[in-house]
């Protein structure tokens, strides 16, 4: 067994700010406190290490440690030797806070740590936010250019159906979405139920969805909801959302084409961008408004909905469209209270329906 090392302190009883000259023996367990004045009344003491409340290291040379209920008796070292072999304790925070206050290596892991910490909440909460903010900062002009190019890469693994798409643009154009973006819709040959927007007007609409139909009105509704995603930039900010990191620093150095050859490399992702509901619910509500304008029968979002729905409650693979824009109860309750309270005015609209009929004639 080693021997206990002594050194010189000075004790104080945390009553006043008198102090009396003790020698300390340091043990591995424990403190052993023996006055050096015959006349003082207070004895010799021992302090387990375990049961210290508190250690301070000041200087690399005069510690501080804390014994006992309140009020503390407090023994100060002046002793680098101390500093070096004095084992404070090991458990819980006091561990932790120690090994930070009095370790320079700790101060710098902790600064090291804390400031990785904040870089990744920046990376995955700020930076996404922020990307989607900057959208703002797009002029409408480019985002449009970017939507062209992301379409011309995408489309070219699609089944085109050029008559039917003939056909779903001539029904766009009877109906004012109030919008600067130039809308025209694709329609494509596919098994899956889908439909989707994408950055600056095009619309895709697969031909599964369209056969579902049964009146033109769930057509309107669905080109007015996809609209609406363009409109406000939906598919964009999700987008920018999901690329944030390399898409800000291209915007903060004006390098607009890397975004645009970032997008396009992601292309084939693009159908599968969900929405959140406030997003969703948002949509809706651009493409009831564009129904009732138009005085068409804003039911036809309902009839749309529940077609999905029968779909999905019949035991069929859920429709893709459902998966990236979930139709949730609150949806369909939003829009059926809008009806409720407006009662809006609609009529027939016999042209719509004939160009409907020779949309989905060929299913």
């Amino acid at each position: 067994m080693s021997e206990p090392n002594i050194y010189d302190g000075r004790l104080f009883d945390g009553k006043s700010s008198s102090s009396i000259h003790v020698s300390v023996i340091l043990y591995s367990d424990r403190l052993v406190i023996h006055p050096k004045s015959d006349d003082v009344i207070t004895g010799t003491q021992t302090w387990k290490t375990s049961l210290i409340k508190d250690y301070r290291n000041s200087t690399n040379e005069v510690i501080q440690v804390s014994y006992g209920e309140y009020p503390s008796q407090v023994l100060e070292i002046v002793s680098a030797d101390f500093a070096i072999k004095f084992k404070p304790p090991v458990s819980g925070f006091d561990k932790f806070s120690h090994s930070i206050v009095h370790s320079g290596v700790g101060i710098i892991a902790f600064i090291s740590a804390a400031v990785i910490g904040l870089l990744l909440l920046l990376y995955f909460f700020a930076l996404p936010f922020l990307a989607e903010q900057s959208v703002n900062l797009i002029p409408k002009e480019y985002e449009i250019k970017m939507g062209a190019s992301l379409y011309e890469n995408m489309i070219k693994t699609e089944k085109v159906d050029i008559e039917r798409s003939k056909f779903a643009n001539q029904f766009l154009k009877q109906i004012n979405f109030e919008t600067d973006y130039p809308l025209q819709v694709t329609v494509v040959n596919s098994e899956i139920k889908n439909a989707f927007a994408l950055p600056g007007g095009h619309i895709v609409v697969y031909t599964a969805l369209l056969n579902d139909m049964k009146q033109y009105e769930e057509l309107v509704a669905l080109l007015g909801h996809e609209a609406g995603h363009v409109t406000e930039r939906h598919t964009t900010k999700h987008i920018f959302r999901s690329m944030s990191g390399y898409l800000l620093v291209s915007i903060l150095f004006g390098d607009l084409s890397g975004i645009t050859a970032l997008v396009i490399d992601n292309a084939n992702q693009i159908h599968q961008l969900s929405y959140s509901r406030s997003l969703e619910t948002q949509a809706d509500n651009v493409g009831y408004k564009t129904m009732v304008k138009n005085a068409i029968n804003p039911k036809g979002i309902i009839s749309l909905f529940e077609n999905l729905q029968k779909g999905n409650e019949a035991g069929n693979q859920i429709p893709e469209f459902l998966s990236t824009h979930p139709v949730t109860e609150n949806r369909m309750k939003n829009i059926s209270d809008k009806i409720k309270k407006e009662k809006p005015v609609y009529v027939d609209h016999a042209f719509l329906e004939g160009i409907f009929k020779q949309v989905i004639r060929n299913k």
